[in-house]
């Protein structure tokens, strides 16, 4: 179910980098979508299998040390680049709650490899389910909880017991460690805001959250954490802080928003996967925030669409914008290199300063080409954005363009490479290979800079003309036509095809290591031995040399960290909304949604099946107002009626996302929040909870965070349980929601719904028809339309009972099936008989609804309009005279 995204808010903390025409700023503090994650066990599980302190906290060894080339040290890994390394990010999750009635609890995420943290604090449930939202959102590695989580879990008088209980059964991959109390302090997360906190965003992060004491304490014990097993601290005023609120996932799940539910790690068949375009790691990250947490703001939704718009109508402007996103690497996580300092330990080995100082080297090289790329983008965009015309003319450039244009040409960045390019070599640039990549971190800094530098790599350069002249040599001595090979693990080698030596001739005993590869021969020799262990002697001393003159450049770029954190929000931003426009022009029929107090769409299409559909999707139209709040659909099954309810799920999100939609024409009114209740089958995961608890849990958290701006979405409520107390409770559940104003659509098979319903005005019917044709007396054919109309489905066809003798049924199972439905319909006819003379009273309620109804559209549609407004008022009061009310 969709998450509550609250009206207002107090003491939110704006982050004063999010400067993009408040339009990064929302991932901050807009109100979002996401969905209901609920407990899929009916009792909490034993903590026995709880991972304790003393066997999960363990001094972790560097991330780095498998990702760089060998040295005389490191010699098996494989090479990697800082813009390459595609693992996951790693994320930190502290968890405090409060201890009185009332369920308060406080989280903090540490993305470590962006250095961003996320605190939150919010009122849950007893069924914790935001917390719950929160893990599935962030996909944490750990998750650290106080000593009083590990109590027996089966203590029902603890909240907190219950929450870890909750936990390990919802996500039993993540470990849960236990850290004293005397962690989670929320006097020390304070000062870690001022410590660390980018400085001109300290005192509005303390406003909003000073009052926030659990999330406070997770962040003290989030950093305790990560100072002790990390292995680092962080300089002074250069991690970026965000303060924000957290929503619900089931459906996220049922829409297949970002996850496919036949393949749970792909984004194939999603709306993540049709609406992705990006090209940098932090679009990516964007758009999936934006699909789980779309913005509430009017003005934000209104933006985007202008900006696509005009993208869209320069598609050479796009084809050079991604041209110039292609070449970036993740600002992020090289923005995470930066600000991390490591804590010298007098047992620190020299191996690790090595490796510190050639990651120092490649993320100063990956740098330059940041801000060269940061200038390329900025280029890149419209020339009515970077020369506007005077603000006395019409014609404006669009306003998000405009504000990422003045990030991306600010003067720092042209310090910052005339910095960069002082120390730097020029001609240096990204590398693929691991020579390339070797040679690249040993010549990176120009010569002149370090005396004691040039030396080493002199010493370097001869060691490898060395190599190279002992190589011609063995091909001249032996007579063999050899060739020299590089690999980051074993360094220099030799290699030869195994035809040379035909007959079953020998390599000389010179020759060591021999392996096969196919048809080629690699081996090695004592003396080429050597010469790679002074060689990779030399590299370091080149590592060591360079490090004092790479720290200082590193200085620089830390005094103006604030920019980069600008440019990496503006570049995920112009990603994101490129992607967004490439979706538009590789579509067919869409249209710009509007914004109004009526949900009404022409012949909208489902977005995720009319790119994997071979078929043309049938169209639907949707029309929901004050009048028509609450609308069942009825239909057999197969009609369509499930894809409908997603389907105007979708086409919601995709509006209020910032994108075109599919359809002929679309209007939406603003939604909070998007509630759920599909009818999905039962998982191993839900192993000790029956589909009607499953059922109950999620329809209970509906009702209770419904609001008169929701979508509500309802599939064959009480299909788990007796047909009488699924009629009942179906009914109490329509008739509470069709009292809210909120738009609630409500599939079902339970037709006496759609005759009981009928005295609340702004309930309508619709119904997904089918044709039955009878070949003869036992075989006919179903016709699938999947075209919605107006009305109740026709229940004396009894379209079941025909699609059980299409399947073969014997015939007096039919005939018996036949009779039973006949004589409950008796029942049911007299029924709607006294019920018939209730509905004229009620026409007059209606119409009048309808009329009122009528006039607030009118109002807003011809608000500018005075004379066409007065024209349309007159033919409704004519058409209203000419109903008979009495």
């Amino acid at each position: 179910m969709y998450p509550y995204f609250p009206t207002h808010t107090t003491n939110r903390y704006i982050p004063a980098l999010s400067t993009i025409a408040s339009d990064v700023a929302d991932r901050d503090r807009s109100d979002i979508y996401s969905t209901q994650q609920t407990t899929k066990r009916g009792t909490t599980g034993s903590m026995n299998d709880s991972v304790n302190l003393q066997n999960m906290v363990r001094r972790p060894q560097s991330g780095y040390i498998s990702n760089r080339p060998g040295t005389a040290t490191t010699f098996y890994r494989k090479p990697t680049t800082a813009g390459t390394n595609s693992r996951p990010s790693k994320r930190i999750m502290a968890i405090a709650e409060g201890r009185g009635v009332a369920a308060e609890v406080g989280i903090c995420v540490f993305d470590i490899d962006n250095c961003e943290i996320e605190l939150f604090q919010m009122a849950d449930s007893q069924s914790f389910s935001r917390t719950l939202q929160s893990v599935n959102l962030n996909e944490p590695q750990k998750i650290l909880m106080p000593p009083y989580a590990e109590a027996n879990a089966l203590s029902e008088s603890s909240r907190t017991n219950k929450l870890s209980a909750l936990l390990q059964q919802s996500y039993p991959h993540i470990p849960i460690i236990t850290l004293p109390r005397k962690y989670f302090n929320d006097e020390k997360g304070k000062q870690y805001i001022i410590d660390l906190c980018i400085q001109e965003d300290v005192a509005g992060l303390l406003f909003g959250v000073s009052t926030k004491y659990f999330c406070l304490a997770a962040l003290a014990c989030v950093f305790q954490h990560v100072y002790e097993t990390e292995g680092c601290s962080f300089a002074n005023h250069t991690i970026k802080f965000t303060c924000k609120g957290a929503e619900d996932t089931i459906t996220a799940k049922n829409l297949e928003l970002v996850h496919n539910t036949a393949h749970t790690h792909s984004k194939r068949n999603t709306l993540l996967g049709i609406l992705d375009y990006t090209l940098t790691p932090m679009g990516k990250r964007l758009l999936r925030t934006n699909i789980l947490q779309p913005p509430c703001s009017l003005e934000i939704t209104n933006d985007r669409l202008d900006t696509i718009e005009e993208l869209c109508q320069n598609e050479e402007c796009i084809y050079n914008i991604q041209s110039s996103l292609k070449q970036l690497v993740d600002i992020d996580s090289i923005i995470s290199f930066i600000v991390k300092i490591p804590v010298t330990r007098s047992q620190q080995s020299s191996v690790l300063a090595v490796q510190y100082s050639e990651q120092k080297i490649n993320h100063v090289v990956h740098l330059k080409q940041v801000i060269k790329s940061i200038k390329a983008i900025a280029q890149s965009l419209p020339e009515d954005v970077k020369n506007p015309p005077p603000r006395f003319q019409q014609a404006q450039p669009c306003k998000l363009l405009y504000t990422i244009y003045n990030i991306l040409s600010n003067q720092v960045f042209d310090e910052l490479e005339a910095a960069i390019n002082s120390i730097i070599n020029e001609d240096i640039g990204i590398e693929k290979s691991s020579l390339g990549i070797r040679n690249q971190k040993c010549y990176a800094v120009k010569s002149g800079v370090n005396g004691l530098l040039d030396v080493a790599r002199q010493t370097y350069k001869e060691t490898t003309e060395d190599i190279y002249d002992l190589i011609a040599t063995y091909g001249e001595t032996y007579k063999l036509k050899i060739k020299i090979y590089y690999t980051a693990s074993r360094g220099y080698s030799i290699s030869m095809p195994t035809s040379q030596l035909a007959d079953g001739a020998q390599l000389p005993d010179v020759f060591i290591n021999v392996v096969q590869k196919k048809k080629t021969l690699q081996f090695t020799t004592l003396e080429l031995l050597q010469k790679n262990s002074r060689l990779n002697e030399s590299m370091t001393e080149v590592f060591l040399m360079s490090e004092k003159t790479v720290t200082q450049l590193l200085q620089v770029f830390r005094n103006h960290i604030h920019a980069l954190y600008k440019a990496s929000e503006a570049i995920a931003l112009l990603d994101f909304l490129t992607s967004l426009a490439s979706y538009n022009l590789n579509s067919t029929n869409l249209v710009r949604p509007e914004f109004s107090n009526t949900l009404a769409i022409k012949s909208g299409r489902h977005p995720i099946l009319e790119c994997i559909l071979l078929v043309p999707v049938v169209p639907n139209d949707t029309f929901t107002s004050l009048s028509s709040s609450f609308q069942f659909i009825t239909g057999p099954n197969m009609s369509g009626k499930s894809t409908y309810l997603k389907q105007v799920a979708l086409l919601a999100i995709m509006a209020q996302l910032g994108t075109f939609v599919p359809a002929d024409y679309a209007s939406f009114r603003l939604c909070d929040q998007m509630l759920s209740r599909l009818a999905n089958e039962n998982t191993f995961s839900d192993i000790g909870t029956s589909s009607f608890m499953s059922e109950m849990r999620e329809i209970a958290y509906l009702l209770q965070h419904v609001t008169s701006n929701s979508i509500v979405l309802v599939d064959e409520l009480g299909r788990g349980t007796s047909p009488e107390d699924a009629l009942g409770i179906s009914a109490a559940v329509c008739e509470d929601l069709a009292r809210t104003r909120a738009f609630c659509f409500f599939a079902t098979h339970l037709h006496e719904l759609t005759c009981t319903l009928d005295m609340y005005p702004n309930v309508v019917n619709l119904q997904f028809k089918v044709n039955v044709t009878k070949t003869n007396e036992r075989d006919c054919t179903v016709d699938y339309q999947y075209k919605i109309e107006d009305g109740r489905l026709a229940t004396e066809n009894h379209y079941g009972l025909q699609t059980a003798q299409i399947l073969g049924l014997p015939p007096e199972v039919l005939n018996c099936a036949y009779k039973i439905v006949t004589n409950l319909e008796g029942n049911r006819r007299s029924l709607l008989l006294r019920q018939t003379n209730e509905q004229h009273s009620l026409t007059r309620e209606r119409k009048l609804l309808w009329f009122a109804d009528k006039i607030l559209q009118l109002g807003q549609a011809s608000a500018s309009n005075t004379e066409q407004f007065r024209s349309e008022l007159e033919r409704l009061q004519e058409s209203m005279r000419r109903e008979t009310f009495y």
